[in-house]
């Protein structure tokens, strides 16, 4: 018995490593930049006069990002926002709801109440006698005298405020509202289509303000509240809005939140980031037709209402909803490309920087996930918010060769994160068994992750050795054939082993046949 495990041990290594023999090096390169056209050229236009100070007019880069619950929750979101921020500036978080009175989540660092009766409504659920708007939630009360009281806290991105903006619906039935005393009515945009928006001001710095209903005519009997703005004494730099919904598909936002193209106009976004689809990939009635269409619809009328727009799709990323497959999830993702083809959007696809299908499972053994598979712990959003910021400042400085920015750091933390994932990948891939009383660590640094080689360190090497830039399905042992040499003598010359993995586009030394 002992004998035939013991064979048995062998014949699975030998089986599991066939794949990468004569062998491979594991390398990880970071996104690629994000496809520049002619709307993010323009917007990365913007950005360069904003970081130069060159911007004479509008100094405030305004960013939109909708989607569902991987960004309602800010951590994706939010991780791009400080990134970008860190770069260009603070203006400020944008339209903010106070989740917790829909028995939702965030924002984070506020702390929200309520006096009298109200309902909360949202994309996912609406009601035929109200609206929404673009952050796809809602408070409604048809008592006069009710109140909402929002007040921000030490970890809230903003520790204080003078002015502040109300998002609220505006007809003949709406009740008027008020503020506390320390602010005052400064100015009131009013909408055709029944939604405004109020600005306040305060002559000194505050952390809460309280707002209450009060009724002016008899036929006022109802008040909504669609979100605030809060604005920090900074106006140069970007603006980043994160517009999410739990369980939000994209076609929930184009049919129920009836404000959206108004608001998006109001907002004068430089960027939209779409980030939808993880709802659409387990939606047992997904119609891949029907999908296209709506959303194909709706980018044509923002691209005729904000022509100047960049517009980016980020790809569903790999999930497992309790054990459950989404069964439309390349469907889907295909879908968005095939959409941002003909209008001429961006994409970034997160879900293959991810590391692709499957790739959910080394995410979740890497403790970036939570339990449910279908969410992701604080570390594993920020880590998607990064492999997003590097490749969107990648594109920057593939446009502004003289004012390149410093991602050394950014790339840093992105592969440390990637290699361990990668490595794992390889480790569970080869099917090695380790028996009882060996060092599992062991059989994981065999497993080489080698640094990619550079120009500099190619032109430094000897004369008598030359570069191999390595193909799709070569091999080791391929490029050994290719130029009459022992395959070994490589794997020496690149500090490889027999158990390592190359991958298209690697750089290979091929030392000197002697």
């Amino acid at each position: 018995m002992k004998l035939f495990l013991s064979l048995l041990f062998v014949f699975i290594i030998q089986v599991g490593f066939a794949s990468f023999l004569p062998g491979d090096s594991v390398v990880y390169s970071c996104p690629k930049a994000i496809t520049i056209n002619k709307n993010l050229k323009a917007a990365l236009d913007k950005l360069y006069a904003i970081k130069n100070n060159k911007a004479e007019i509008n100094k405030t880069f305004t960013i939109l990002h909708i989607g569902d619950s991987h960004v309602q929750g800010d951590f994706f979101s939010g991780e791009i926002r400080r990134q970008l921020q860190s770069y260009f500036g603070f203006v400020g978080i944008g339209a903010i709801f106070p989740y917790s009175l829909a028995k939702s989540y965030g924002p984070r660092g506020s702390i929200s109440k309520t006096d009298g009766k109200w309902e909360s409504y949202k994309i996912l659920s609406p009601r035929a006698d109200l609206k929404l708007g673009i952050l796809g939630y809602g408070l409604t009360t048809s008592k006069e005298k009710s109140a909402i009281q929002f007040s921000i806290q030490e970890k809230f991105p903003i520790t204080e405020f003078t002015d502040f903006q109300i998002w609220h619906t505006s007809d003949s039935t709406t009740f008027e509202f008020e503020m506390n005393k320390e602010f005052q009515l400064t100015n009131q945009q009013k909408f055709e289509s029944g939604w405004a928006v109020s600005t306040f001001k305060s002559t000194i710095p505050q952390t809460q303000f309280k707002l209450e209903t009060k009724s002016t005519q008899q036929v006022q009997n109802h008040f909504e509240f669609l979100g605030c703005e809060l604005f920090p004494a900074t106006k140069v730099g970007i603006n980043y809005h994160h517009l999410g919904v739990v369980g939000a598909q994209f076609t929930h936002f184009i049919k129920s939140a009836n404000f959206n193209l108004e608001q998006m106009a109001f907002l004068k976004p430089d960027l939209i980031i779409f980030s939808f689809g993880t709802n659409e990939a387990y939606d047992s009635g997904f119609d891949s037709l029907s999908y296209f269409n709506t959303v194909s619809d709706f980018i044509k009328t923002i691209k005729d209402q904000m022509p100047e727009t960049a517009i980016v799709f980020t790809t569903a990323p790999d999930t497992r909803s309790v054990g459950r497959t989404p069964p439309h999830q390349t469907t889907v993702n295909n879908q968005l490309k095939k959409i941002a083809a003909q209008f001429e959007l961006s994409v970034f696809d997160l879900n293959t920087e991810m590391g692709g299908w499957g790739s959910l499972y080394k995410w979740h053994k890497n403790d970036l996930t939570l339990k449910d598979k279908l969410h992701f712990k604080q570390p594993g959003y920020a880590l998607q918010g990064r492999l997003f910021t590097y490749a969107f400042l990648s594109s920057y400085n593939q446009i502004f060769k003289n004012d390149q920015l410093d991602v050394t750091s950014l790339k840093d933390t992105i592969t440390s994160y990637m290699q361990k994932i990668l490595i794992e990948k390889i480790v569970q891939d080869t099917l090695i068994v380790v028996p009882a009383n060996s060092d599992s660590t062991t059989i994981k640094n065999n497993i080489i992750v080698p640094e990619i080689k550079t120009k500099e360190t190619v032109e430094t090497t000897s004369e008598s050795t030359k570069t191999h830039s390595v193909k799709k399905g070569e091999s080791i042992y391929i490029v050994g054939k290719k130029y009459k040499i022992n395959y070994k003598s490589i794997l020496k010359a690149n500090n490889l082993t027999e158990k390592s993995v190359i991958r298209p586009g690697m750089k290979l030394i091929i030392p000197k046949n002697k």
